[in-house]
């Protein structure tokens, strides 16, 4: 998201009281700028009840309603914002990058600290650093949950996969294994089905049964999504294979 630094932006702030937190799972730390600062549970009453409580304090300074600005991390802060819209404020983010280079420059310290990161953000409000939080909806709102799902189960597919390659590598020390021709090629398949992977069991065949044995195996056809997999189950069990060993 692009920072905002529009005089419209800016001027918006002359009439709305911003509220800056640092939120964490269990509570969020609080700052107000010439004011008071404070901690409030995450839970959805205590919420509530602090934003009221603000909202009347700010219009009582005459501001014209109460602005709430965090960081966008971890998605602990989506109960505040949630709760701070339906009561009527208006919400935006800050970046946490710039928070934390920020933090020399407010506080002469760069250590992290809770206290510290509301009063940071209110010194990058006060420069016009804040972001737009945007409200998506209908399949812009899906595809954005999506897009966090497909996020996560692409990095688990890469960890999986570098379990699976250096996992051979002990195995098979002195081999170099392209990911193209573990993960993709039929010939990795057919020693998978046949001989799981297991030195042990290549060894003992020998150089001239295992050639013939994938031969007649056919590596360049794939097997059945079902039987490959009881297969490739069986033969890769390591404790069957190396258990006593």
């Amino acid at each position: 998201m692009k920072t905002s630094l529009s005089k419209n932006v800016v001027g918006q702030l002359e009439k709305l009281q911003t509220a800056c937190a640092d939120i964490s799972k269990a509570s969020f730390t609080w700052a107000i700028e010439g004011r008071n600062e404070g901690i409030v549970p995450q839970k959805n009453q205590a919420v509530r009840e602090w934003i009221r409580a603000q909202l009347e304090e700010a219009k009582s300074h005459g501001y014209t309603g109460l602005r709430i600005v965090c960081e966008s991390t971890s998605g602990y802060h989506k109960r505040l914002l949630r709760i701070a819209r339906a009561g009527g404020c208006e919400t935006a983010l800050v970046s946490a990058e710039q928070v934390k280079a920020m933090q020399v420059v407010e506080s002469n310290d760069t250590g992290k600290a809770d206290w510290k990161d509301p009063r940071t953000m209110l010194l990058l409000v006060k420069l016009g650093k804040t972001l737009t939080d945007r409200q998506l909806t209908g399949e812009w709102a899906a595809l954005r949950e999506l897009n966090v799902d497909y996020e996560h189960v692409e990095r688990r597919s890469t960890q999986v996969k570098n379990r699976i390659h250096g996992m051979l590598l002990q195995l098979f020390p002195d081999l170099s294994f392209k990911k193209d021709w573990l993960f993709e090629a039929d010939a990795a398949r057919a020693v998978l089905a046949v001989y799981g992977f297991n030195p042990y069991a290549i060894v003992a065949a020998g150089q001239a049964s295992v050639r013939r044995t994938l031969r007649n195996k056919g590596y360049d056809k794939r097997p059945s999504s079902g039987s490959f997999a009881m297969r490739s189950s069986q033969s890769c069990n390591l404790v069957k294979h190396f258990g006593g060993r």
